[in-house]
């Protein structure tokens, strides 16, 4: 899903204008793919939310020095920039994080999911050769299916852990903003 936001592959896997047959300029592409990926910002950032609120509760030492919708309304100001709902006990359905074992982090699964596929994402990038990368991928990762435990499969393709740096950057939201042609950026 994440090979869309890439301009290039977005351009090559466009088909022509259906009445002029022009193709997808690198333009159009690079409009298309920012907003498809900055798109996708507000979801993993409520998620993100839920985790930073899931976590602190989890770490706290003793529950008895904060009370969990205090912890909440302090989280919510720091994510959110709108004022929040008079009666917004939330947290109350957010059910994912009460569930029994073993399904106590499966509300998780898609950012870390989404984390791994933007890493792999990023080594196609970095390695600048889609067929031989696309190869290793295959031979060390999809043929083993679940054969080998998934971690070491990943360690093999990538020589390495996971890293987060490829979500940071993929969802890290511009400074600069173009307001038209001949007004001044401004910093936000």
């Amino acid at each position: 899903q994440f090979f869309i936001y890439k301009p290039s592959l977005l351009q090559a896997l466009a088909s022509e204008h259906v009445e002029t047959g022009e193709k997808l300029s690198e333009e159009q592409a690079n409009s298309a793919s920012l907003a498809l990926s900055r798109s996708t910002l507000w979801e993993t950032y409520r998620t993100m939310f839920w985790a930073d609120f899931d976590l602190s509760i989890y770490e706290m030492e003793n529950r008895k020095d904060k009370f969990w919708l205090d912890l909440y309304r302090e989280l919510y100001k720091e994510y959110f920039p709108w004022q929040q709902a008079r009666n917004d006990y939330q947290p109350c359905s957010f059910t994912p994080i009460f569930a029994l074992q073993p399904h106590m982090a499966m509300h998780y699964r898609k950012l870390w999911t989404e984390m791994l596929a933007l890493d792999v994402h990023e080594t196609f990038d970095a390695e600048n050769d889609e067929k031989a990368t696309g190869e290793r991928l295959k031979a060390t990762f999809l043929n083993r299916g679940s054969g080998d435990v998934a971690k070491e499969l990943y360690r093999r393709f990538q020589g390495r852990d996971p890293s987060v740096g490829a979500i940071c950057d993929f969802y890290d939201p511009p400074s600069f903003y173009e307001l038209g042609e001949n007004s001044e950026r401004i910093q936000r």
